[in-house]
């Protein structure tokens, strides 16, 4: 990436003030889109193993409850 930090306030700046710009000063919108779309991939896929993991656990308490009916135990 050839973007660079510059800090808005100078060497006082606050963290969270950078602002990411190529080297001729003018702002890297490429960055921006690309840590944009990381961002949107890493929230997918936490969304994703999210349901995955719902899935799974709805099968295996399914199958506990089929075993348990089939041996008598009560549920409770």
């Amino acid at each position: 990436m050839s973007a660079q930090e510059v800090w808005s306030g100078g060497a006082a700046g606050r963290p969270g003030d950078t602002v990411l710009r190529h080297p001729n000063g003018s702002i890297d919108i490429g960055a921006y889109a690309a840590i944009a779309h990381r961002q949107r991939a890493a929230a997918i896929a936490s969304s994703m193993l999210s349901a995955v993991r719902f899935v799974r656990d709805a099968g295996a308490a399914v199958t506990l409850r089929q075993k348990r009916s089939a041996s008598g135990k009560p549920f409770g």
